[in-house]
């Protein structure tokens, strides 16, 4: 078993990898985490990520709904995170609708929200 701080390297090693093309790498790295610990919300948004980044987007929403927002409806990332990809799917009416009351929030996540949300209106 990783310890937390273990855990953590090994999400932000995916995380980089993720945002720097090695994206089938991070994608192992997710899924073996999530494999550990299936309710570490951090992998599993990562593992989204990495389908939406290869414009896998049903999958990326997918497992967003199944692993994160079906155990934890209000997550903020999560949410932000499927706004993301519904914008990046076309599915720009969808967006808004997630991502409006993310928006009305208040702190960083709700004006990430709201920057979303002008893109969906475009």
């Amino acid at each position: 078993m990783l310890s937390t701080n273990e855990a953590q390297q090994l999400l932000d090693i995916a995380n980089v990898g993720c945002t720097k093309g090695y994206i089938l790498e991070a994608r192992a790295i997710y899924e073996a985490l999530v494999t550990l610990n299936p309710v570490q919300i951090s992998a599993c948004i990562g593992l989204a990520f990495s389908h939406i980044v290869s414009n896998e987007f049903a999958e990326g929403e997918r497992v967003l709904r199944e692993k994160v927002l079906a155990t934890h409806p209000h997550d903020e990332e999560a949410g932000i995170m499927l706004g993301l990809c519904q914008i990046l799917a076309g599915n720009k009416a969808v967006a808004q609708e997630i991502l409006e009351p993310l928006a009305q929030a208040k702190g960083n996540r709700a004006e990430l929200a709201r920057t979303l949300l002008e893109q969906a209106r475009e």
